[in-house]
């Protein structure tokens, strides 16, 4: 390691690290804006890359600046492909509303015509009972409750992207239990 706090920061100096944050923040974000275009994103990303750091400072044997560099970049993926896979789904679900007002208009029935409202919720709440504890305690915080990724995170002491694995999970679940009638969910409640 050839940057003036490297040795001090793998032996858990804080004052090194706080060095290299206070060094190295503007730069690491100007590098992370080129990635993601977006400024909140970057600074969270920046943010987790010096974390990251912190907790595998034993384990760098390299310049800490390249090495923040590949965290930055690496985790800049993983925000994208999270993007993208939001994207995905929201696409998913737009085709899915769209699926329903089609049939709607070639049958002359709207859906909770021939689905009983209190069938269909009595429905929807037994899928989301089947669901994992954590994973249907974090979706019903997410999409009951309406509490954001952070609060969810803070108030049960897991990591945000813990938050949107377990709401995948979910999804995915609630998708394969409630087949045609998973559209409902967002009718419904």
């Amino acid at each position: 390691m050839d940057d003036s706090v490297g040795r001090p920061l793998v032996i858990g100096d804080i004052n090194s690290f706080n060095k290299l944050f206070e060094s190295h923040y503007e730069w690491a974000c100007a590098i992370a804006v080129t990635f993601v275009h977006d400024l909140h994103a970057a600074e969270d990303i920046v943010t987790e890359s010096f974390v990251a750091i912190w907790e595998n400072r034993a384990n760098i044997h390299t310049s800490v600046r390249p090495y923040l560099l590949k965290v930055i970049r690496n985790k800049s993926l993983n925000h994208i492909r999270y993007l993208k896979a939001q994207e995905k789904l929201k696409n998913s679900i737009k085709i899915q509303m769209l699926d329903c007002q089609e049939n709607f208009i070639l049958d002359s029935e709207h859906p909770f015509n021939y689905v009983d409202r209190q069938e269909t919720t009595r429905l929807i709440e037994d899928a989301i009972k089947k669901l994992p504890p954590q994973c249907r305690r974090i979706f019903v915080m997410n999409h009951f409750e309406e509490k954001t990724y952070k609060e969810i995170s803070e108030a049960l002491n897991v990591s945000e992207n813990t938050i949107k694995t377990q709401l995948r999970i979910a999804f995915s679940k609630l998708r394969i239990t409630l087949k045609d009638k998973f559209i409902l969910i967002f009718f419904v409640f």
